[in-house]
């Protein structure tokens, strides 16, 4: 999955609404996946996004210079900025195509400068440069980010993580929404249960959460149902039905996206 270039395009389908979180407003998620499109127009209602590393080693900061060079321009017309993050060394479809080596030795090389102390276990060694990438997203001006390969070859303890990801987006550390991927409906209620019992306390979350499904839709509704429970009404979750074209087919789903007051 590393290798997507994602864009992520909000519509406005709605007049904009004012609640505690800010203002709130009515959009649809489209995903294009492998290149990178244009960065849109001011006042065009888009999230623009991509891959923030694009497989490259950049050690500091942990972004490509050519996406933060999009992203400021997106920035400068009012748009919100969307990273796909480093995460876990993974594989896709089961099968080894040279990611995880190409991960592991950018993470090695960040933590040999960085974090000398980081045991170089696939379970320990992605995280200091992903927390990098999420403790950069306030000096960049990113909006929503999302770890890539949580579930993908390593298991990360998921509620651990969240829980740390919310007390340092709470105090400030990390600005950017957590884009959830592939959480199951129980792992979702545990999320709410443990961490997050008020929508409020769900701040830290997008309000959209993807899931690949290649079987279809059938688990959209328990999923986005989940989702609502969690962040309130107007969260979803969208189906890409397809896992190893991540984002090119992708069901047709609209979420509340609220500005924050920080």
């Amino acid at each position: 999955m590393q290798k997507l270039i994602v864009a992520l395009t909000l519509i406005s389908l709605a007049s904009i609404t004012s609640t505690a979180q800010g203002a709130c407003q009515e959009k649809k998620l489209t995903f294009a996946a492998n290149f990178m499109r244009p960065v849109p127009a001011a006042g065009s209602n888009i999230i623009w996004g991509g891959n923030a590393t694009d497989g490259e080693h950049v050690l500091s900061p942990p972004y490509t210079e050519d996406f933060l060079s999009r992203a400021r321009t997106a920035k400068s017309r009012g748009l919100e900025v969307f990273a796909y993050l480093e995460g876990p060394c993974g594989n896709t479809d089961g099968e080894d195509d040279g990611e995880i080596a190409r991960c592991a030795s950018l993470h090695n090389d960040f933590n040999r400068r960085f974090s000398p102390q980081t045991p170089n276990t696939p379970l320990a060694r992605w995280k200091p440069y992903t927390m990098a990438q999420l403790k950069s997203s306030g000096t960049f001006g990113i909006d929503h980010c999302e770890i890539d390969n949580l579930t993908n070859n390593v298991t990360i303890p998921l509620i651990p993580l969240l829980r740390e990801i919310k007390g340092l987006y709470d105090r400030g550390a990390i600005h950017c929404r957590l884009v959830l991927k592939n959480v199951s409906i129980s792992e979702l209620n545990q999320v709410k249960e443990e961490i997050a019992p008020r929508p409020a306390d769900a701040d830290f979350i997008s309000p959209f959460h993807i899931f690949e499904d290649d079987s279809g839709t059938g688990q959209q509704a328990g999923l986005s149902a989940a989702m609502r429970r969690l962040k309130g009404n107007g969260a979803v979750t969208i189906i890409s039905t397809v896992s190893s074209k991540y984002g090119e087919y992708f069901t047709d789903s609209r979420f509340v996206s609220c500005t924050r007051d920080r």
